[in-house]
């Protein structure tokens, strides 16, 4: 077996109330058929529809999981993505949970991918954190523009910046969650390695 690392979708469960990684085992949800006992850790968008996640996984339990909807496997942290079919499926991955990844191009190196994504995971869980509420709730997207978004909202966002030392001043109510999050990334975050752990398990990315 192998840890291995996936962006894969998040389910979200009402009863009881929990989220949990799509096809993984966990008590209050089975696996899909063949990824029984799979250990797992992750991080996530905080109530959104997108994880980055660490499995201990066989390479016919991997070959499984890379066919699942809206899975996204990186075998290699150190490559580069290779064309633009791969590209797009990445993009996809993320763009489906609200994560923006139409920055996202050929060539680009999956380690720093992640370093970026993990950043913009951060500063969206703090602010979900303070205004105690998923931002994308059905009605508002990647294209909401701060003005559209509740005023808890636009406060925890300015909020989250500053706790993280971001130079906020540049958005406005016209500025778009997808700018103001990749925003936040490029000024705090800055290629920082992160590290995922649980389960035994550990990877910095």
């Amino acid at each position: 077996m192998t840890v291995r690392l996936y962006i894969i979708p998040v389910v979200h469960l009402t009863n009881p109330v929990y989220n949990v990684p799509a096809y993984l085992p966990h008590r209050f949800h089975p696996a899909t058929v063949g990824l029984e006992g799979v250990p797992w850790a992750w991080t996530t968008y905080l109530l959104e529809d997108t994880s980055i996640l660490i499995a201990d996984t066989t390479d016919a339990q991997n070959t499984l999981l890379d066919s699942q909807l809206g899975v996204f496997p990186i075998a290699n942290l150190d490559a580069t993505v290779p064309n633009a079919a791969t590209r797009n499926r990445v993009r996809t991955a993320l763009e489906n949970g609200f994560v923006p990844g139409t920055w996202i191009t050929t060539d680009m190196v999956y380690r720093n991918i992640l370093r970026s994504l993990a950043g913009m995971f951060e500063f969206h869980n703090r602010a979900v954190a303070i205004s105690q509420g998923r931002f994308f709730d059905g009605v508002k997207n990647l294209s909401t523009t701060i003005s559209q978004l509740s005023t808890a909202q636009q406060n925890a966002l300015s909020q989250a910046a500053t706790e993280f030392g971001i130079n906020y001043s540049s958005v406005t109510g016209t500025t778009t969650l997808r700018i103001a999050f990749l925003l936040a990334n490029n000024l705090y975050n800055a290629g920082r390695p992160y590290t995922i752990s649980g389960a035994g398990m550990t990877m910095v990315i």
